[in-house]
């Protein structure tokens, strides 16, 4: 099984560990590490763990700092489809503390630039280039303001015009797109609990957290309606999944707090497990369970996207 792991936002993502952290004052630390990121790479960085050489990603990355992302990519030994636009690849930092938080911080998040039409042109020339040796496609990650809007859907018509198992990862306008023409429909879509309500029912999204919503039905509407499997996570609650008309339910791992290091890239680990199973059409149960699987192992580890 060959995966294609597309990647529209590239990231360097600098990911550092703190004793004991306090806003407005110098905090120091010796425990850090740098790593190539972006949803999909940290998808590409678990299967390729889960077999070697099995996923290969493709991403946009900005020539000011092109040379370091895939310095840091080569490091893990991850083959990288690199389709050159201006600007930078985007910078985020990662703070951890001593008990599991984990803080996200942000940089240049539309660090690309140049011109969106040739940019979106260039880089679905380069991904149909590819697809002949890959058999399912993982999409995953937002879409930069220097690409059109219509890019998701293209990705998607291509891929699934040429018979690829494909799985997304994406939300609002985006996922809607994709999913309202049979011709770009995914095989799986993956989405949080949040993501979920926010994309189908925002009403439902901005109703108080005492009434909690039961989504398992929502779910398989979705799901029944659109002809695709639907997986939604919950952070350290269940998921729930939905295909073929049936429901499913996989309990979330529980992780000793000293245990405990790094939640960033959870969502990633737990789809690159996911379609690890599901394309080789191992069942949704068995899917399930590897996916939530690697989402712990990514939990124990600092590296975002890792079960090593």
């Amino acid at each position: 099984m060959k995966i294609l792991c597309v990647c529209l936002s590239a990231t360097i993502q600098r990911t550092l560990r703190f004793g004991s952290f306090s806003v407005g004052k110098v905090n120091r630390t010796s425990d850090f590490r740098e790593d190539a990121s972006g949803k999909a790479v940290n998808s590409a960085r678990v299967l390729n763990q889960l077999s070697p050489g099995c996923a290969e990603v493709i991403c946009p990355v900005g020539r000011e700092n092109a040379d370091r992302f895939l310095e840091l990519a080569a490091r893990d030994c991850m083959v990288v489809h690199a389709v050159e636009v201006g600007g930078n690849v985007r910078e985020c930092w990662t703070l951890l503390g001593r008990e599991g938080e984990t803080t996200e911080v942000v940089a240049d998040e539309n660090g690309f630039s140049g011109n969106a039409s040739e940019n979106s042109e260039s880089f679905v020339s380069a991904f149909c280039g590819l697809l002949g040796g890959f058999d399912a496609v993982l999409f995953s990650g937002s879409r930069p303001v220097s690409f059109v809007s219509d890019i998701n859907k293209r990705i998607c018509s291509e891929a699934k015009t040429n018979g690829k198992t494909l799985f997304v990862d994406f939300t609002g306008e985006s996922l809607l797109s994709v999913l309202e023409d049979e011709c770009s429909r995914p095989d799986v879509v993956k989405i949080n609990d949040e993501e979920f309500l926010g994309t189908f029912y925002p009403a439902l999204k901005s109703c108080p957290r005492s009434e909690k919503v039961d989504i398992a039905p929502l779910v398989l509407e979705k799901s029944n309606f659109y002809g695709a499997a639907f997986v939604v996570t919950a952070g350290s609650g269940p998921t729930i999944a939905a295909s073929d008309g049936r429901l499913s339910r996989c309990e979330s791992e529980r992780i000793p707090p000293e245990k405990l290091l790094n939640t960033t890239a959870c969502g990633d680990s737990f789809g690159a497990g996911f379609l690890f199973e599901f394309a080789e059409k191992r069942g949704m149960e068995e899917a399930l369970r590897k996916g939530t699987w690697c989402a712990s192992r990514n939990a124990e580890s600092m590296v975002p996207g890792s079960v090593l």
